[in-house]
């Protein structure tokens, strides 16, 4: 069976030399995740919500399916909160800068949103199931050819990254996260069965604090200054009248 999302980071890996496609084993406790908001306007908060990963890449053509479940039963994702994108990136732990792996094109899957809802259904597959009730989910797939990993530097990681927007009213917002990824069939149905099933994980702490991005220092001193100049300007016309 194929599969193209690998193992998190402190995850261990136990594949033998004479595989040749790609597999992946998710655990339920992941390495560290981060929340790097954008853009803020029209009342709406844009964002990234990123999760460290290792990838072993499919030598033979494959789908992909992934997702994000946000909120809990006792916690509930608020209306208004949606992902509207999913990659896979080099992340710069120094810069934050972020390049897409052009392998992958993953696209919001209806099929696979509705299915990692549900998950597996078994009490026999590990980690084959939602771990917190009530979750919105986003569910995304895409074919990806076999390719190459590329070579990273020490600053740099692989990572899931979920394009968020929620409601600026809604902020500050913790919500708890956890993800699932793994093979799929080609309409985007998760495979939670066989060698190498879909499965679910988080992190140690599960809940994300979401954000408004900080204003940049130049920008907030250039609009404390054109106030002061308005002031000013307004000071002195009342003066001269």
């Amino acid at each position: 069976m194929r599969n193209c999302l690998g193992t998190i980071t402190i995850i261990a890996w136990s594949l033998s030399p004479s595989l040749t496609i790609a597999c992946s084993k998710h655990g339920t406790n992941a390495g560290g995740e981060l929340w790097l908001p954008t853009n803020s306007s029209g009342g709406v908060v844009q964002g990234f919500l990123t999760l460290e990963t290792s990838l072993v890449p499919p030598t033979v053509p494959t789908t992909c399916t992934a997702g994000v479940g946000l909120g809990s039963l006792g916690n509930l994702a608020p209306n208004g909160v949606t992902v509207t994108g999913m990659s896979i990136v080099v992340f710069n732990n120094s810069t934050g800068a972020s390049v897409p792996l052009p392998a992958f094109s993953f696209l919001p899957n209806s099929i696979t949103t509705t299915s990692l809802m549900a998950g597996s259904g078994s009490s026999v597959q590990s980690n084959t199931n939602p771990l917190f009730e009530g979750s919105s989910w986003f569910g995304f797939s895409s074919a990806v050819a076999s390719f190459l990993l590329p070579v990273l530097s020490p600053d740099e990681m692989l990572a899931f990254q979920f394009a968020v927007e929620l409601p600026t009213l809604q902020l500050p917002l913790r919500l708890e996260a956890h993800y699932a990824g793994g093979e799929g069939q080609s309409e985007g149905t998760p495979i939670f069965d066989g060698t190498h099933p879909v499965q679910y994980f988080t992190v140690a702490d599960p809940s994300v604090l979401v954000t408004a991005p900080v204003p940049e220092p130049n920008t907030l001193t250039l609009a404390i200054t054109i106030g002061v100049i308005l002031v000013l300007r307004r000071s002195s016309a009342l003066y001269k009248a």
